[in-house]
C-alpha cells in the first residue's frame, strides 16, 4: 500500500503486528474480531460489503454485523414527540453511546468470538424507532466484520482484534447522507440536512 501515490491506510499502530501475531498464535481457535468504523456516510457498509466479497472470493468464511441493529428501541418516545425529527430537535442524539444497546452488543460479539452463534437485535430505519429483539440469526464464522459507529465506544471496542477507522472528506459524506436519507430513511431532506448539521 505504501508504494501507491495515494495509500489507502494512513496510519497503521506501530506494535499491531506484533500483538496481532501474538494473538493469533495464543488463541488460535479464537475468532477473528474486525471492527470498522468512521462518521455518518463514510462508506463502512460499502468497506464491509468489498471485504466480505474478498474474503470469499478465497473461500473463507466471513460474517457480517452491523452495530446500528444494537440502537435502543426509541419507538415510544417518538410517538410521545410524534416523529423522529422532533425527538432529534429536543436533544436526542441517535450516535451517542446511550442510545445503543452496549451490553448486549459486547455480550453478543463475545459470544461470536468464542465460536457460537447468536440471534442479533434488528433495528428498522424507517423513522419508527422499532428495535426488535433476536431477530436476526449471525453465524459465528472464523472471520468476523461488524460495523458502524458504536464498534469504538469504549464498551466494545477491546473485544476486537483488529480496529479500522474510514476516513472520508464532509462533501463526499454529505452529499451521501442525504441521499440515503431521502431514499431510504424516509426523511425529507430539509429535516435530512438538520441531522446532518
Amino acid at each position: 500500500d505504501k508504494k501507491y501515490d495515494t495509500p489507502i491506510f494512513k496510519e497503521v499502530n506501530p506494535n499491531f503486528i506484533s500483538r496481532f501475531t501474538k494473538r493469533l498464535i495464543n488463541n488460535p481457535t479464537k475468532r477473528l474480531l474486525v471492527g470498522i468504523t468512521g462518521e455518518s456516510a463514510s462508506g463502512k457498509s460499502t468497506i464491509c460489503q468489498e471485504i466480505k466479497k474478498t474474503i470469499e472470493h478465497l473461500n473463507m468464511p466471513i460474517s457480517v454485523l452491523s452495530t446500528d441493529n444494537y440502537f435502543n428501541d426509541i419507538s415510544e418516545l417518538i410517538k410521545k414527540y410524534g416523529c423522529f425529527d422532533t425527538l432529534r430537535d429536543n436533544g436526542y442524539d441517535i450516535d451517542a453511546p446511550e442510545s445503543f444497546q452496549l451490553q448486549l452488543l459486547r455480550s453478543d460479539l463475545l459470544t461470536l468470538a468464542s465460536g457460537k452463534n447468536i440471534m442479533a437485535p434488528r433495528y428498522i430505519p424507517n423513522g419508527t424507532g422499532v428495535s426488535v429483539p433476536r431477530a436476526l440469526d449471525v453465524n459465528s464464522q472464523k472471520i468476523i466484520v461488524v460495523e458502524g459507529i458504536a464498534t469504538m465506544y469504549e464498551e466494545v471496542r477491546d473485544v476486537f482484534d483488529v480496529k479500522v477507522y474510514i476516513e472520508t472528506e464532509n462533501d463526499i459524506r454529505k452529499e451521501r447522507f442525504l441521499k440515503r436519507a431521502v431514499t431510504e430513511r424516509n426523511q425529507n431532506e430539509e429535516n435530512a440536512i438538520k441531522q446532518w448539521e
